[in-house]
């Protein structure tokens, strides 16, 4: 008997402690005014010019590279998704590298991920799509870009037909390419 009145109290008493934490807890998140981030479906359609910039230095913009469909990809070689759905872009790249632009944007921060590392990820494995490096962040801020990896899509003029976070396959792609290359 004494066992079970024991255990009860301790019962009890845990009760009371993970609902004086969970009244605390509630008590701090209302004090903290956290500004939301905008959600893909909140962020414009519209182009967004920015500038990356190639292995050897050279400024890159976006809309130079207008004209015909754009595939923009944001990634990070400690990105493990990222690295998931390399063989895929190279396969689109392959098959759809003619009549797309594909712009592969490595997150660029100077200490998690450089340009060294980078560059010697993409040769080092084979990749042959253009690699872009954001050393100041600004393509990620231009599109909001919070997610590894990201996918936007423009057609020819620069609108945004397709946005996508997470890993993509090869057959997504192609889907997407079609559509876009119907028109």
């Amino acid at each position: 008997m004494q066992k079970k009145l024991r255990l009860l109290i301790l019962v009890l008493v845990f009760v009371l402690v993970l609902g004086g934490a969970y009244a605390a807890y509630q008590r701090l998140r209302a004090d903290v005014d956290v500004p939301a981030l905008p959600t893909p479906a909140e962020l414009s359609d519209s182009f967004a010019d920015f500038t990356v910039y190639t292995a050897d230095g050279e400024q890159v913009k976006l809309s130079s590279l207008l004209g015909k469909p754009t595939l923009v990809n944001f990634w990070a070689t400690w990105c493990p998704y990222c690295l998931q759905e390399f063989p895929e872009m190279q396969r689109a790249f392959d098959v759809y590298g003619d009549k797309v632009n594909f712009a592969m944007v490595d997150a660029t921060d100077g200490v998690r991920e450089t340009v060294e590392n980078a560059k010697g990820f993409l040769e080092e494995n084979g990749y042959s799509f253009p690699g872009y490096y954001d050393l100041d962040t600004e393509a990620l801020n231009a599109y909001g870009v919070y997610n590894f990896p990201t996918t936007i899509l423009f057609d020819a003029d620069g609108t945004i037909v397709f946005r996508h976070a997470g890993a993509m396959t090869y057959e997504i792609l192609e889907g997407q390419f079609l559509k876009l290359l119907e028109q």
